[in-house]
């Protein structure tokens, strides 16, 4: 373990902050279960000037007693975002045309 502390030093890496599976170990039994969070991502300040929106994710499961990690280089996807929706109910509003206007002739 000294080597290793040694070698992450020399390299100056820090923890990559990720987002999943709270233990990335677990022992796998029915009784006294144990988990536990020995894995980690490192990285480094090039690499987080090169990959700013990088994100990392355990993700538990699978045949192994670690929980994989996955990288993604260009951040969080936005699958989860709602698409932009307009409700026409507004424009029988009194005063929906005359903000449309305000910010129209703010804008130009």
């Amino acid at each position: 373990m000294r080597h290793f502390h040694d070698l992450v030093m020399d390299c100056n890496l820090t923890d990559f902050a990720s987002t999943g599976a709270l233990f990335t170990w677990w022992n796998k039994r029915e009784e006294d279960p144990i988990g536990k969070k020995l894995d980690r991502a490192l990285v480094n300040a090039a690499w987080l000037r090169d990959f700013p929106q990088s994100t990392s994710r355990f993700e538990a499961g699978g045949i192994s007693d670690h929980a994989r990690c996955v990288v993604h280089l260009s951040g969080p996807s936005n699958a989860g975002r709602k698409p932009f929706r307009f409700f026409n109910f507004l424009t029988d509003h009194s005063e929906f045309l005359p903000v449309v206007k305000r910010i129209w002739d703010s804008m130009s």
